[in-house]
């Protein structure tokens, strides 16, 4: 996925008024974003396509992670977005606790990759 991918469904999308996007909200993300480099010294196990489709709850717990297609060696970041795109920003407090630190650049880099996937349309 690329950012003119992104923008490009940001445009289909606005065409057939689905959404109207702040562009400039969404362009000072993606000019932030290009000037992060992710450092793969320790990548580890990732789902690769983590987001509430794969995920299972059950009395308002996760309970399972489906689809495990994706699964690989790479930056945790990949699975991060999850958090932004599923949880409210008051829990995501909750999720530092359990993980530990995330440097503010891959926090917001998740961001970025949870704004690629928002605009994707199946």
């Amino acid at each position: 996925m690329t950012i003119e991918s992104m923008q490009k469904r940001m445009k289909a999308i606005e065409q057939k008024n689905i959404f109207k996007f702040d562009h400039a909200y969404i362009d000072q993300i993606i000019d932030q974003a290009k000037t992060i480099i992710i450092n793969h010294d320790n990548d580890c196990l990732v789902h690769g396509d983590l987001d509430y489709r794969h995920m299972l709850l059950q009395n308002n717990k996760l309970t399972g992670i489906i689809d495990w297609g994706d699964v690989g060696i790479n930056h945790p970041v990949i699975d991060f977005m999850a958090i932004h795109i599923m949880f409210p920003k008051a829990m995501h407090t909750i999720f530092f606790e359990t993980y530990g630190v995330v440097s503010d650049e891959i926090w917001f880099y998740a961001k970025f990759l949870a704004c690629m996937l928002g605009t994707y349309v199946h």
